[in-house]
């Protein structure tokens, strides 16, 4: 075996390598973004199917919910929207970051997300171990977020854990 890039592998792949790492106010900025679009999804999804479920009229709202507690129905059509909403949670991450190189919200500023080779979209399998190492960074009160402010590459502590880079990307001349 050679040392030599295989034919069927394109410069893109490496391009990431070169370039800046992203700031965190435009990746604050474009998880502000994803995090819009990602909610009003869900509301658009949500909401319609959660009226449909059928609820106790009249009484507080604290009447109905515990109504709606005790009626297994309701709580079978709740299970299934929380269901579906933590679907498209993992399928926003993992389409966005594996397969496309980022989510709507960072494509829309010109960032990707890179393996450590460089190579950008990273694949599921890293976009899956990323989502989780992400679950973690936010569930620490956005401390692990908040460690790109005090690397000088950047990176955040998903970044570290998944062997990624967020990076400015630029279109190819």
């Amino acid at each position: 075996m050679s040392d030599e890039v295989s034919p069927q592998r394109t410069n893109d792949e490496f391009r990431g390598r070169d370039l800046p790492s992203a700031s965190a106010l435009r990746r604050l900025t474009a998880t502000l973004l994803d995090m819009i679009l990602f909610c009003g999804v869900c509301s658009a999804v949500a909401i319609p199917m959660l009226r449909a479920a059928p609820l106790s009229e009249g009484g507080s709202a604290l009447d109905v919910v515990s109504a709606a507690a005790g009626d297994a129905s309701w709580l079978g059509h709740a299970a299934g929207v929380i269901g579906l909403l933590f679907a498209f949670w993992w399928c926003y991450f993992l389409v966005g970051w594996g397969l496309m190189g980022g989510t709507p919200g960072k494509l829309i500023l010109g960032i990707r997300v890179v393996d450590h080779e460089g190579r950008c979209p990273i694949g599921p399998g890293r976009a899956a171990l990323r989502l989780v190492a992400y679950t973690c960074s936010s569930i620490t009160l956005l401390g692990g977020h908040l460690l790109a402010v005090f690397r000088g590459d950047r990176r955040t502590l998903h970044d570290v854990l998944a062997g990624t880079r967020v990076v400015r990307w630029k279109r190819p001349k």
